[in-house]
């Protein structure tokens, strides 16, 4: 294999190299001078051996790389594809700036708020541009987004990049990505992801600026594998109260474990960050008075209050925390809601924008339900008893305690329309129509 680490060397008669800039396990990357055009650019190089056993997948998702162009000012597409003696090149454009992973190591991990809120603004779009092309990068990393002098970002890097309309090449299993990253699905299927995986691996990085630290734990591959299924983190919010909450329950919303948790789209996103107000989608409830909202209306049509995109998704059923939309049965538990709607509407904590129906029956109600994320909700936290049309509530000795109308709810409290309930710090109004 020819050594493009080597300064001065001439690559494909055309190009000298200037500066190594990387190698990763497929790949090499130098800095390099084309001297037909006095343009100093970016060389990438295959490093898989032909005797590896993914060899020839590798050269087809090389092949395939050098042939995205979004067309966007948010993304950075190659230049050319050139192979020479068995060799293959990628030729990309040099963007002046720094790595996102560099700025965060030279400020001790963690950014100022607006800066980090404008770079995941801007990656966003160029997510949201990517997406639209009929691709999924699959390597969202700090090392991949490049920031400019004026502040605006790149994506870089799309190598392991897929069209989710084409059948899967992949001929075994190994993970694809950058583990720190890495969205659930991502370390299991990492050939069956789709856009929702990119906006995980884009909001773990913006948990990383907004805290300094990455949403998972571990050293080891195996430790941070576990971590990515199991480890909720605290929310930014927890961490330093200074960040606005719609920052905060952005990013969290996209670590949700689940995709069909998580905001959907890029522009869902961007609208949650930038404060846009998106038309409701069906199965959605006012946060005012747990109303079912109109689909595609902006405003409650019973109370007025309007349809935010931090609430603008499917209410959750109380006794298993799993999204319920308004059906009359939970499909996940089983549990019916009765012909009186009973709903817990947070708007205060990390839990605020949600919405929560409540089932017939007796049960207790935990983080498990609520919130994994949310450290200060106790495994067992309060004891729900729904019948006849009537809601109780009783703390079930919990460490941050139940109230209703600011008592502590020691004993069963019946709950009265527009009445306030407060579990851990996150304050909900209890809403019967």
């Amino acid at each position: 294999m020819k050594d493009i680490t080597k300064i001065g060397e001439l690559i494909l008669g055309r190009y000298e190299v200037v500066e190594p800039l990387g190698q990763g396990g497929q790949a090499i990357v130098v800095k390099a001078l084309d001297k037909q055009t006095g343009n100093q650019i970016v060389i990438k190089q295959l490093i898989t051996p032909p005797g590896d056993p993914n060899y020839h997948e590798a050269v087809a998702r090389f092949k395939r790389a050098a042939n995205v162009r979004i067309n966007h000012q948010n993304v950075v597409d190659p230049i050319d594809y050139q192979e020479q003696d068995g060799q293959h090149y990628i030729i990309m454009p040099l963007v002046d700036g720094v790595t996102l992973g560099s700025k965060m190591l030279n400020s001790g991990g963690k950014l100022p708020i607006k800066e980090a809120e404008g770079i995941l603004t801007d990656a966003a779009h160029g997510l949201g541009a990517i997406h639209a092309k009929g691709y999924v990068h699959r390597d969202i990393k700090p090392e991949n987004i490049m920031i400019r002098p004026d502040g605006h970002v790149r994506i870089v890097d799309l190598g392991v990049c897929r069209n989710i309309s084409e059948k899967t090449i992949t001929s075994g299993q190994q993970i694809i990505g950058s583990l720190p990253w890495m969205s659930p699905e991502q370390v299991q299927h990492p050939e069956q992801v789709d856009g929702r995986s990119d906006l995980y691996s884009l909001s773990a990085i913006g948990y990383g600026m907004l805290t300094g630290m990455p949403p998972v734990k571990g050293n080891t591959p195996e430790e941070i594998i576990t971590s990515i299924f199991t480890y909720m983190p605290p929310s930014p919010r927890q961490l330093d109260p200074t960040i606005p909450v719609h920052l905060d329950q952005a990013c969290m919303r996209l670590l949700e474990k689940l995709p069909e948790n998580r905001f959907q789209t890029a522009q869902e996103f961007i609208a949650a960050l930038t404060g846009t107000t998106p038309t409701v989608r069906a199965g959605c409830f006012c946060i005012g008075c747990g109303t079912p909202a109109q689909p595609g209306a902006r405003y409650c049509h019973n109370c007025g209050t309007a349809l935010t995109a931090v609430q603008n998704q499917p209410a959750r059923c109380l006794a298993c925390g799993r999204p319920t939309g308004q059906e009359t049965l939970c499909t996940a538990c089983g549990r019916p809601f009765g012909n009186s709607r009973h709903h817990l509407c947070f708007t205060t904590g990390s839990l605020a924008g949600m919405t929560f129906r409540v089932p017939e029956g007796i049960f207790s109600v935990g983080c498990n339900e609520l919130s994994p994320k949310d450290f200060h909700i106790s495994k067992q936290h309060f004891f729900v008893a729904c019948t006849n049309g009537t809601v109780c509530v009783q703390d079930a000795g919990s460490i941050n305690k139940t109230f209703v109308a600011g008592r502590f709810a020691q004993g069963p409290v019946l709950l009265l329309h527009g009445q306030e309930v407060c579990i851990a710090g996150n304050k909900a109004t209890y809403n019967h129509n």
